[in-house]
């Protein structure tokens, strides 16, 4: 007898824990959680590094005239075409006249040339400050007209592409000179720079950085 009631308590306790189980309504599922990246897409052409080779440049064919500078122009070309796709905004930079060289056609330095003391240069400064860099925008890749100056820093958002465009100017400073007798020196220093800087090398640098996040703060 004893027995049988442990039996009967038993089954009495296993159905409470099956009617808990069981008994009730139950609904379930399963599923994952996913989240997409924001797009970043920035292109500099199809070739990296880029290289550009203006060609052959040399000073205004023109002499002084009262006091004014005389310049050169290498024309403009375009060195750069920039592609963006993207899903935050970035700051594009520019940084122009990266690491100038001078290159010379004997020597490898400034300190080798020992006649440019006799056409008035003591400092490669003189050499490259006939030079100038400038930078341009233009609405595409044969936009060589263009007049729009280029922003070191903007903002890209969204899709898009850019034309960079630059041109080199070789300028005589006349305007330095009192009269003609005296910038003779200045064409003595052109004269020098023709005869033995073989080119000069302007490097530049372009960085797109995320400004923005997703989702918006």
């Amino acid at each position: 007898s004893k027995l049988f009631i442990a039996l009967v308590a038993l089954t009495l306790i296993s159905c409470c824990f099956l009617g808990s189980t069981f008994a009730r309504y139950t609904s379930g599922t399963s599923g994952t959680a996913s989240t997409n990246d924001a797009k970043w897409k920035v292109g500099f052409g199809e070739d990296e590094p880029i290289t550009v080779n203006f060609g052959n440049l040399s000073p205004n064919q023109n002499g002084w005239t009262e006091k004014q500078n005389v310049s050169n122009s290498s024309g403009k070309k375009l060195i750069a075409t920039i592609t963006y796709d993207l899903g935050v905004e970035a700051t594009l930079t520019t940084t122009p006249n990266a690491n100038l060289k001078v290159e010379y056609i004997t020597g490898d330095n400034f300190e080798a040339q020992t006649t440019a003391a006799v056409a008035g240069i003591t400092t490669e400064t003189q050499i490259t400050d006939l030079f100038e860099v400038k930078l341009y925008k233009g609405e595409n890749g044969e936009d060589t007209d263009t007049t729009t100056p280029w922003e070191n820093s903007q903002t890209l958002s969204g899709n898009g592409t850019l034309y960079l465009f630059a041109e080199i100017i070789w300028t005589t400073p006349y305007s330095e000179y009192e009269n003609a007798e005296a910038a003779v020196e200045a064409d003595k220093i052109d004269t020098w720079v023709g005869g033995n800087v073989s080119a000069i090398q302007y490097g530049f640098t372009l960085s797109a950085v995320q400004n923005t996040q997703q989702p918006q703060a």
